[in-house]
């Protein structure tokens, strides 16, 4: 309630932008990481078929990704991404 509200106020804006970019550069670093297995793949295997699922995969991916990771970070007990600890803001 109260504290988590007056917890929440103490980081300043610019904190909070610098874990959300931090954050953002992780995942996105992910999802690169995952494009470049899902390519070498398609490369190895060269069948038409995983282009176009390549395509899906990565859709979803990106899907789950960006609406999972934090939330994942957030319910935990730290109640933190690693962008903010990072920083030490909670």
């Amino acid at each position: 309630g109260e504290l988590a509200t007056a917890e929440a106020a103490k980081a300043a804006y610019g904190e909070r932008l610098a874990a959300m970019v931090i954050d953002l550069l992780i995942l996105g670093g992910a999802m690169l990481a995952f494009l470049l297995l899902v390519m070498l793949a398609h490369l190895g295997t060269q069948a038409d078929w995983l282009g176009q699922a390549t395509q899906i995969v990565l859709i979803l991916a990106a899907f789950v990704g960006r609406n999972f990771y934090f939330f994942a970070f957030e319910a935990q007990a730290r109640g933190a991404t690693p962008g903010k600890r990072i920083l030490g803001l909670r």
